[in-house]
């Protein structure tokens, strides 16, 4: 802020002495004044102090009293196209020497290549490379003869271990098929818990079923002929003579045969949603 003190440079000595007078505020007062700042020779003051300390870092002042002028739009765009079309024209000379450059350049590779296949044609017909590469495939075919040998002998390994499970096989059935012919009530057996196992029954009743004892069951028992779930409420169940085939045996459920029962349950369903089947023509509603 241009803050002063003193009066005023423009103050008139006297007052006309028709004019009334005021009363003047203490000159010594600060106030504002940007004349008593930016006056001209404060300004050339200026200049002339900051040029001088700035010299240091290469900053000069303007020429004192110069009778240079501004340049006007029109010339300063004419003297721009000027250059801008001188350095068009000198674009094109480099363009032409880097293109000419290139040319020789890329028959510089050219020859450089022409000279390495001389010097690898000349290499073959004296044998170096012929024998690297005779090398080469000779530790090639060792490594594949190795590995074929290595597969062969795993392969031979797996046939071996495999012939032996084999036997091992062989030598079980033999002793499963001696205990089949000489105690033939364990194949019938086997046969009844492999089918308890599939309509789901656990294995304590599994076990109090095969000690002939006759067990009420409840719950859901799965048919796999049906490949559905059907409920036995309070049914008794027990592992009996097959009446059709002598010497085999049945799981008897409510005095049935176990796939008949699954099937009269199966008909009881569809009754029960409205499907009737009638022998022999099929399914209706």
């Amino acid at each position: 802020m241009p803050i002063v003190t003193g009066e005023r440079r423009k103050a008139k000595n006297e007052q006309p002495e028709t004019k009334k007078k005021y009363k003047k505020k203490n000159a010594n007062s600060a106030r504002l004044c940007a004349d008593d700042v930016m006056a001209r020779n404060k300004l050339k003051a200026y200049q002339d102090s900051y040029a001088e300390t700035m010299n240091k870092y290469g900053l000069h002042r303007g020429i004192e009293g110069s009778e240079a002028r501004h340049v006007s739009t029109q010339q300063f765009y004419r003297d721009l196209h000027l250059k801008n079309e001188d350095l068009k024209k000198e674009n094109s000379v480099l363009e032409v020497q880097k293109t000419t450059e290139q040319k020789e350049l890329n028959k510089l590779k050219s020859q450089a290549n022409k000279e390495r296949i001389k010097e690898s044609i000349g290499d073959l017909f004296t044998g170096s490379k012929t024998k690297r590469i005779e090398q080469e495939n000779a530790e090639l075919n060792t490594q594949i003869q190795n590995l074929e040998i290595k597969l062969n002998n795993e392969k031979s390994e797996k046939q071996q271990i495999i012939k032996n499970y084999e036997t091992k096989i062989e030598e079980k059935q033999k002793i499963i098929d001696k205990i089949f012919d000489y105690f033939p009530e364990i194949k019938e057996k086997l046969f009844i818990i492999r089918l308890c196992e599939k309509i789901r029954l656990g294995t304590n009743l599994i076990k109090e079923l095969l000690a002939g004892k006759r067990m009420i069951v409840s719950g859901n028992l799965y048919s796999p002929e049906h490949n559905q779930s059907f409920k036995a409420d309070q049914s008794q169940m027990m592992i009996d003579e097959n009446p059709k085939e002598k010497g085999k045996l049945r799981l008897n459920i409510d005095s049935l045969d176990v796939y008949d029962w699954f099937r009269t349950k199966k008909q009881e369903f569809l009754k029960g949603i409205g499907i009737s089947i009638k022998q022999g023509k099929g399914m209706g509603l």
